[in-house]
Formats: structure tokens, sequence, C-alpha cells
């Protein structure tokens, strides 16, 4: 592929990525600004039709180990003061109670009052996944329970799954009310802002949410399957296997995002917990080791080792940890994250030489950027990117494999021409070989069988001196050999021949043929020759009033079957068995054996009987005749 050639499918590439992204980055918008100051949100001068749905970041009353069950005080909030006003979302070991930070196991309740809301006009609320159990009321009603909230956490179980809700405010105002209780996690609280907005536009986002993580589960299984299929068919190169453990780690981030669709396999916190923090492990390494594999000068393996050494022991750990544990790690694993894309970034810029590594960079720039913009601006399911994002630079890394691997098997293709080639000369050399091998033995016959007639009968001679001439003259042309001839030219060599032996013998060679093919047939050049010569030298002349050759040339269903058989001496089958290795005992049959193996894929099979027959035979597949 010309360079072009090359960037023109890199420029195509890049706009099918941003065709098929596009519409995904509509999740990310921001929703309007609420205004959340003091626990307080004014509705009056929203307009949900025209500004979209509203997430619910601010100022919300917070009530630290406490829980204000709405029916049990006036549902315009209770008289008594919030323990602290904090801002949502966030968690509650942020915050400071009395002075005093708090510690992330507990309980409390969020609340916040809206006003200026459209009596009668339902509304819809699309809450994420807190820490790790809350209740939702809205004034005294109880609208959803997600896991079980207690004062105790014997009782307390957590539950990681996002939900939907649609609700009709009876007056201006009410009050929502979130319980919240964490005794597992290292951090509890409101983590994500709940949107709000109407039933039409929270179902529309749901629905969106849920084909994007459907899309990108298909995509990912897809090339998971495709390159692990590949690799365990040619695994030569680990690129293959490192891409597919990186679609499978995609899947599973995908599975904890969005709509959680992990929810329909396992209600298990800690499962769910320990997938999430092992994907966060080893994606960016998968990622190293794609690059080591791409471009192994560029990092050092030592380094790698160390790494794999490292993640491993972490990895065991966050298996048999409490998930309080590891999870109280997340600020260092984050910080391990962002370190980690610097550094593959970094490695990047410093490669040289390499067209690849720009558009490698462009996926790892991606990856990080969308990483980067969850990790700052998340705080609902408007903003996040990082599934898209995998799903980009999965993208990328797949395009420069697939690049790769045609570059590879372009090589390839060139090696097997080379290697034709080479092996054409090489049968060429070998026919060429048995010219001259034949040829010497056939001189040195034809001369002593004419210089015996020339006494005796000329005319006879010089029919033989053109049987010669005839036979050297198409035989010693090797600027034009080829390697395929038809059956006519094959027989008059055989006939020419014959007649000279026969000049030599007399009635001691009996040469008959039966041919049942047509004389145009393509076959090897001088390839049944050798055999009538056999047949001649080491048959019928060693035996004492001589003997019979016959050629049987026949069609056998989709194979052509060619018999050379001779009533002379025969042998045993320790020196039929010596034949391909003793050229003095048979001649060209080695060369013979090769060219028939190298182009029907069988040989020669020889049948003899002491003092009986020797019969030698090969079959031909009629669609190589023209090769």
């Amino acid at each position: 592929m010309s360079k072009s050639t090359s960037i023109l499918w890199k420029i195509i590439f890049l706009i099918m990525i941003i065709a098929i992204a596009f519409p995904f980055l509509h999740l990310m918008k921001s929703s309007g600004n609420a205004g959340i100051e003091r626990g307080l949100l004014d509705l009056s001068q929203y307009d949900f039709e025209e500004r979209g749905s509203l997430c619910l970041d601010g100022e919300w009353e917070f009530y630290y180990n406490q829980f204000l069950i709405p029916e049990l005080n006036d549902k315009k909030g209770s008289e008594k003061d919030p323990d602290a006003l904090i801002s949502i979302p966030t968690v509650w070991n942020n915050y400071q109670i009395k002075g005093a930070h708090i510690p992330g196991f507990g309980y409390g309740t969020y609340r916040l009052r809206v006003t200026g809301a459209s009596a009668g006009i339902p509304l819809a609320m699309k809450i994420l996944p807190q820490s790790t159990a809350y209740q939702l009321y809205i004034d005294d009603e109880l609208l959803v329970t997600n896991g079980t909230v207690s004062k105790d956490k014997n009782y307390a179980k957590a539950v990681y799954k996002p939900e939907s809700v649609t609700f009709t405010p009876n007056e201006s105002e009410f009050v929502i009310t979130f319980l919240v209780s964490n005794y597992i996690y290292a951090r509890g609280g409101m983590w994500d802002a709940p949107t709000l907005g109407t039933d039409t536009q929270i179902k529309s986002l749901d629905r969106f949410i849920g084909y994007r993580d459907i899309f990108l589960l298909g995509n990912y299984f897809i090339m998971f399957f495709l390159c692990l299929m590949i690799y365990a068919i040619r695994p030569d190169s680990y690129s293959r296997l490192y891409f597919a453990l990186l679609c499978l780690l995609s899947t599973g981030r995908v599975l904890l995002y969005g709509e959680h669709l992990i929810r329909y396999f396992t209600d298990s916190f800690r499962f769910i917990a320990v997938i999430e923090y092992i994907t966060r492990y080893w994606y960016p390494i998968l990622v190293l080791l794609l690059l080591k594999e791409l471009f192994p000068k560029s990092i050092s393996s030592k380094f790698v080792k160390y790494l794999l050494f490292a993640a491993a022991i972490i990895t065991t750990a966050t298996f048999v940890l409490p998930v309080w544990v590891f999870t109280s790690l997340s600020a260092i694993v984050m910080g391990y994250n962002l370190l980690f894309g610097l550094f593959i970034i970094t490695v990047l810029l410093r490669i040289r030489n390499e067209k690849t590594n720009w558009t490698f960079l462009f996926g790892v720039v991606v990856f990080y950027l969308t990483g980067v913009y969850d990790i700052l601006f998340a705080s609902s399911a408007y903003v996040e990117l990082n599934p898209v994002g995998f799903y980009v630079s999965l993208l990328i890394f797949a395009f420069i494999l697939a690049e790769n691997y045609g570059e590879a098997l372009k090589k390839s293709e060139e090696s097997l021409l080379e290697l034709a080639e080479v092996s054409e000369h090489r049968l060429q050399t070998e026919l060429k070989l048995l010219q001259s091998q034949i040829k010497p033995h056939f001189l040195y016959n034809a001369l002593s069988a004419i210089a015996n007639v020339c006494g005796k009968d000329g005319k006879k001679a010089e029919e033989l001196i053109l049987n010669l001439a005839f036979f050297m003259r198409a035989n010693f042309d090797f600027s034009s050999f080829d390697r395929f001839t038809t059956l006519e030219n094959e027989l008059e060599f055989i006939k020419s021949y014959v007649t000279i032996e026969t000049a030599r013998f007399g009635d001691r060679v009996n040469y008959t043929e039966q041919i049942d093919i047509p004389l145009t047939t393509q076959i090897p050049r001088l390839i049944i020759e050798p055999l009538v010569e056999n047949a001649v030298r080491h048959g019928v002349s060693r035996k004492k009033g001589g003997g019979q050759i016959r050629l049987t040339v026949t069609e056998l269903s989709e194979e052509i079957y060619v018999e050379v058989y001779d009533n002379g001496v025969g042998m045993d089958q320790e020196k039929a068995a010596d034949l391909f290795c003793n050229e003095k005992r048979g001649i060209g049959l080695k060369n013979i054996q090769e060219r028939l193996i190298k182009l029907y894929g069988s040989g020669l099979k020889i049948e003899s009987v002491p003092n009986e027959y020797t019969r030698v035979s090969f079959m031909m597949k009629k669609e190589s005749q023209h090769a």
C-alpha cells in the first residue's frame, strides 16, 4: 500500500469513527444549571421542554446519622437545622460535622426542597447507584428502594443499580428525600446527582443509554472472539491476544456503567466492586503490553515483568481483601491510571521512524481524555464518556492491528512468490539435471548402435541418425525449457529412443503402447521417457532373449493413469526401495519422484517380482494438466 493510499484510508477510518461516536456524544451535554442553594431548588423559571432535563447538583441539606422519615415531618422540611449543607455529588467522607470528618461507614438523610413546580404535571427522575443503599421519597411517598438502608450494619444490604421513577407533584412545592446507608464501601453518600426531567426525557435517556450499551457490548464481543480465534489459529503475535483481552475488559466496564447491565447477571456488590477495580488495574497494563508488542524497543522488558508481577499481587489482594480496604485506595488507583496514561503518551512521543505510533498515540489520547473528563466532571448519566472513549480507542487499536496484519500478509505473499520462483528455478534445474543424466548414456549407446549399422545398412544408419538428431534437438534446447509438454511430443521422444535401442538390441526389445487419452493432453516433460529407458536398460536388455515393454496411458475417473510395464529380469523389494536413492539402478527416478510429489502430491508406485516383471506407475490429476 502506497503512503498516499495509507493516509487516505486513515482519514476515511477517522471519519467513520466520528460518525459512529457522534450519536452518543449528546449524552455528555450538560443539563441546565439547577442553581440549588441552601437545600432549595426553584423551578418557577425553568422550562423542561425548552432547556431539557436538569441535573440536581448543588447544596443539599444533610443530616448525619439520622433517618428523617418524611411522613413524620412537615413535607416542607423539618424545623431542625441540618448538620451541613453539602454539595452533591460527593461522598460524605469529605464532610465536616462539628469540625471533624465523618467516616465512610454510617447513614444519613439528604433533602432538597423544590418550589415553582407545575402541579399535576408528571416529572421523572434518573438515579444512578449511590453508596451503597438508599430510599427515595417524594414528600411522604416512598418511590424507590435500592438495597436495604439501616442504622445497623447487620441488616443493611448494598445494591448497585440505576433507577428511573415517574411522579406527579400535587402542589407546586415538594420535598425530595434520600435516606442513605453504607457499611461496605470505603466511601458513603450520594456520589452521583439525580437527573430531573419530563417523563419523555428520562425514558428517552434510558433507551438511548440502553442502545449504546448493547451496541458497545455487541461490538466488544465480536472483536474479542474474532481476535481470540485469530490468535488461537496463528499464535505468532501476542498483539491479537492483548487486544482480545482489552475487548474483554472493555466489556466489563460497559457492564458497570450506563444501564449497569451487570445487574442482570449478579446482585453481589462485592463482585461488582472487584470487577471495577481489576479492570482499572489491567486496562493500562494491556495497552502497554500492546504497545510493547507493536514497538518492541520502546519499553524495557524487565520493567514490564516487574509491572506484571506487581499487578498480579494487587489483583490477588483485591480478590481476598474486604471491599472497604481496596476501595479506600481509589485516589491512588486514579492517580496510577492518570500517570500511566501520561507515561504511555511519553513513550509514544519518543518513538521515531514508526508510521503507526501517531495512530496509536491518538487512540491512547482519546481514551485518556475521556477518562479524565469523567473523573473531573461526571455527575450524571449525561457526561459519561468513558465507554465511548474505550470504544473509539479500541477501534483505533484494531485499525493498527489490521494494518500490521495486512503488511505482514503482504510480506508473506512476497516471500511465497520468491519461494515459488526459487522452487520453479530449482525444478527447472532438476529437469535439466535429469536431461544431462539421461543424455550421456543415451548418446553413447545410440552412437554405438549407429556405428554398428553404418557398415551394414546405410539407409538404416541414416534413419537412426535422423532419429537421434530429432531427439537431441528437442531435448537439448535449454533456452526454451518448459515444465509441460504434450503427450504427443513425449511419445515422439520415446519412439526415437526405442528406434535407436531396437537397432542396438534387435528383436530383444519389443515396445508397444496403449494410449486412451487425447495426444494434446499436457503432461510433465520427461516424465515417461526415463521410465521407458529404465525398462530397457535394467529390465528387458538384461534378460536373455529380451522381453516386452508396454506403455499404458488411460483415464481413471478424475485422474490419468500412466504405467510402464516390462517382463524383464525384475527385482526384489529391497532393490525396488533403493531405486530412489541409487541413481545407478534407476535413471532419473529420484528427480521424477520429487517432481510428481510437488505437482500432484503422490509419486511413483513400483511393483516388481524377480525374473518376472516390473510395473512402474503414477497418477496425474486432470485439473493440473494445463498448470
